[in-house]
């Protein structure tokens, strides 16, 4: 038969519906300051990229003209979508893009306290609270439910 867990944190409450029994919950927020910091950085990922875009919109890209989405061809495509042939232009725009995206989710709740795991003792919820730090949490704790 399931058991209903809850956690309430925040004004925001975690449940579970589960045959085990739970005794403790890790609790965590998303380090904000960090991803702030990695995402106002430009990644590998975003100059290949905008080498791509570049590449598509002069139709030097073996792509170019193949349909890629719909009706439009890749260099349509990224025309329409604002990219341009400038490297730089086209990076700085996609890691703008990625702080708007973050700071979006800050304001729809990212960075609130949450339940990263929900542990059966407390030396499974104890280890699970090292491992999480890992990952990019702050403020980790082990709380008894």
């Amino acid at each position: 038969m399931k058991t209903k867990f809850t956690c309430t944190l925040e004004g925001t409450t975690f449940t579970r519906s589960s045959d085990r029994v739970y005794t403790h919950v890790v609790v965590g927020r998303t380090d904000i300051a960090r991803l702030r910091r990695e995402y106002s950085q430009a990644h590998a990922t975003d100059r290949s990229n905008a080498e791509y875009y570049k590449e598509l919109i002069e139709g030097t890209h073996p792509h170019a003209h193949q349909c890629i989405c719909s009706e439009k061809t890749g260099q349509e495509k990224v025309l329409a979508e604002g990219w341009s042939t400038n490297v730089q232009d086209n990076i700085d725009r996609q890691v703008r893009t990625r702080c708007e995206q973050l700071e979006q989710s800050i304001t729809k709740g990212l960075g609130k306290l949450v339940v990263l795991q929900w542990s059966m003792s407390l030396k499974n919820a104890q280890k699970g609270a090292q491992k999480w730090a890992g990952f990019g949490y702050i403020n980790i704790e082990v709380r008894a439910l």
